[in-house]
């Protein structure tokens, strides 16, 4: 399904892309958004590769990075 973004200052519209697949009880979900062709999906899974690469490349430093940014976020939130 694709839609376009228009914006009031009459930059060029923005061409975006849904992926959408049909789930076993029979609603849709959204799985991907390309915008201008660029995969939210895609730009996800290779941050997440950066972050595990810069935790040694593992499971388990990828998990230690995650849990210091959730420690991070809920102490953050606290302030």
């Amino acid at each position: 399904m694709t839609s376009e973004f228009s914006s009031p200052s009459g930059a060029p519209p923005i061409k975006i892309d849904w992926h959408v697949r049909k789930a076993a009880e029979g609603d849709y979900k959204i799985v991907d958004v390309s915008i201008e062709g660029i995969s939210m999906a895609l730009t996800e899974r290779d941050e997440i590769a950066a972050v595990a690469d810069r935790h040694g490349g593992t499971a388990e430093g990828l998990n230690h990075a995650l849990e210091d940014a959730l420690a991070n976020q809920s102490t953050t939130a606290s302030k």
